[in-house]
């Protein structure tokens, strides 16, 4: 079914709409709010409370195409918000390894491609919640500057300093723990490790 479709069924309020678009983009949803919250159940949480909103909000949508990565920014301002609610960072002790896509290949190249993400995803999860806002929305749905601001409701220039900070953060701990040439050493690399070798190259924020 084309997003046009589905934006159709939700707009008029169908309950078909709303079980096919569950079906469809549950994942990413889900996904987008245990990135900020690094715990499952509240992450579960959010992700209904996203749907579960859906319907009234879809009208906001300006650009079918886009559903996805539209969905995703909810979930990533619900989880801003639950967070802030709470007002602690809620934290998991061991890093959750669901989405996570394990390496096609030998046991061994499996591993090794295991290893790279925990690197990463260890890394990422001890940085504040805002700060996994913005690297969330930069590197996993590529948002320009502009575009974070406005999914975040902050200035530009925040946005720059948060991901700047986060990233001199990352690059400490690499760093610090050794890893960091290995990193730059790999060269099949998933889009968590090309984080990771963005903060070693100190690419400029645009």
């Amino acid at each position: 079914m084309r997003f046009e479709e589905l934006i159709e069924k939700l707009k008029a309020g169908e309950t078909d709409g709303l079980r096919l678009a569950y079906e469809q983009f549950y994942r990413s949803v889900y996904q987008a709010a245990f990135f900020i919250l690094r715990d499952p159940g509240l992450a579960e949480d959010v992700t209904h409370d996203v749907f579960l909103k859906l319907g009234e909000r879809i009208g906001q949508l300006r650009d079918p195409a886009k559903l996805e990565s539209w969905l995703c920014q909810m979930a990533v301002n619900s989880a801003r918000d639950l967070l802030r609610r709470r007002g602690r960072n809620v934290l998991c002790a061991e890093i959750r390894d669901e989405g996570v896509a394990i390496a096609e290949g030998s046991p061994e190249a499996a591993t090794v491609k295991q290893e790279q993400w925990s690197i990463v995803r260890q890394c990422i999860s001890r940085l504040p919640p805002d700060y996994r806002s913005v690297i969330y929305l930069r590197f996993y749905l590529d948002q320009s500057i502009e575009q974070i601001s406005a999914t975040l409701d902050i200035p530009s220039g925040s946005v720059k300093s948060r991901l700047s900070r986060a990233k001199q953060r990352i690059r400490h701990w690499l760093e610090r723990d050794g890893q960091e040439k290995r990193l730059q050493d790999e060269e099949d690399i998933d889009e968590p490790t090309a984080i990771a070798k963005i903060v070693k190259s100190g690419k400029e924020i645009t």
